[in-house]
Formats: C-alpha cells, structure tokens, sequence
C-alpha cells in the first residue's frame, strides 16, 4: 500500500494552531483531502472497531482494470467517501477516472463541494502500481 501513503511528516494538513475546541468541527481543505486519502488507502475490515470503514481501492490495486471495472471502482470509491466524509457532497458528474494499462496505474480526480462554506475542491491522486 505505500502508493496511497504520504509522508506526513512534512504534509501534515492540520495546522495546530488553530482552536478546534471554540470553532467545533474542522472544515479546513487540506484536512479533508487528508480525511478523503485514509479512506481510499483503507481496506474494508483493516480497522477492528468499525470493519465497515474504508474503500475498495486497496482490492483493486494489482488487478487488471479494464473500462467496465474502472466505473465500477469510481462509483464504489464516491459512495465510500460519501458514507464517510459528511463535511462534503461529492460532485459525481464531475468526478472521473483515468486508466493507465501500459504503467498499471489510475488517476483518480473527486469533486466536491465543502457543505460548511460551499467551496468546490478536488482530491486528485495518481496511483502507480
């Protein structure tokens, strides 16, 4: 799985010196985008307490994708985030995936809007294999 992992360490999204406690929840981009990267690089059952949390994605890495798997992976990818990033809704006519057979790989664009301030952003990953 060390295609989806980042180095946190010098990407961490949360700036902490930001009140979390006066403001409630946080809605900051990088944060989500952060939120969005854990759920695709999570396998269904990885996390013991709650097995229902993750994505197909991790299934899917080393099989050969064609264009009927690929649509099938991208409506279960924004179904995942849906069920688990409410801060956003997901913008699926905006949302595409792009299949690279000759490096084994995708590239994976979610559109979404922030609920909170109406902000449109984008997850953008480029996954090789």
């Amino acid at each position: 799985m060390p295609i989806i992992t980042k180095n946190f360490k010098d990407h961490f999204a949360y700036d902490l010196s930001k009140n979390i406690i006066t403001k409630g929840e946080i809605w900051d981009d990088d944060v989500i985008k952060q939120s969005i990267e854990m759920i695709l690089a999570t396998h269904f059952g990885e996390r013991i307490f709650n097995p229902n949390f993750g994505s197909e994605l991790p299934f899917f890495l080393f099989e050969n994708l064609t264009e009927s798997t690929g649509e099938q992976l991208l409506t279960s990818i924004i179904n995942s985030i849906k069920r688990w990033e409410d801060r956003v809704e997901v913008l699926e006519n905006q949302c595409r995936m792009i299949l690279y057979p000759d490096q084994n790989g995708i590239s994976l664009t979610i559109t979404y809007r922030i609920k909170k301030n109406n902000i449109v952003s984008r997850f953008e990953k480029k996954i090789i294999y």
